[in-house]
């Protein structure tokens, strides 16, 4: 009796083992772009639940953006657990090493803050192709390249319009 009861111990914790740790997380990837076309280049991608839409979760899926993609990760686990979540992302250059308050926004800063960002998904089991990826606007102070290049060529005495200097 006694041999019978320590392998039902011995299995149950063999079993226990076998069982991944939390809730069941789905993989969650996708693109990020601006409505320019370009790709955001680099950031953070951030997945809140939604308890006003029934995503009781405590946990936030954190994305590192890369050319345009990420892949969501919650805690060290890949993947967030299925609801409804509220989406924020940060993308920005550090203009000024020493005061990381300067910043160049690639998207609009609204995308910084739940309340403002209005982006919202629903994390399903079976997602459609292109379920999270998000569109962003510029932000409004952006540079375009010609922009920047007039600017750079501008603060080096170089004409800025291809002509010639005079």
């Amino acid at each position: 009796m006694r041999t019978r009861f320590v392998g039902l111990v011995v299995g149950l914790a063999g079993l226990a083992g076998c069982e991944p740790a939390g809730p069941v997380l789905y993989p969650v990837g996708g693109n990020l772009a601006l409505t320019t076309g370009k790709p955001v280049p680099h950031g953070y991608v951030n997945f809140h639940p939604d308890p006003a839409k029934g995503n009781a979760s405590k946990q936030v899926g954190i994305g590192y953006i890369k050319d345009g993609q990420y892949i969501l990760k919650t805690a060290d686990r890949d993947g967030v657990t299925a609801g409804w979540y509220r989406v924020t992302v940060e993308s920005a250059n550090e203009t000024d090493p020493n005061n990381p308050y300067v910043t160049e926004w690639f998207a609009d800063e609204k995308y910084t803050q739940q309340e403002r960002s209005g982006l919202t998904v629903e994390v399903v089991a079976n997602p459609e192709p292109g379920r999270y990826d998000f569109k962003l606007a510029p932000h409004p102070k952006a540079a375009t390249d010609a922009q920047k290049a007039k600017i750079a060529a501008a603060s080096k005495g170089a004409p800025s319009d291809g002509g010639t200097k005079k």
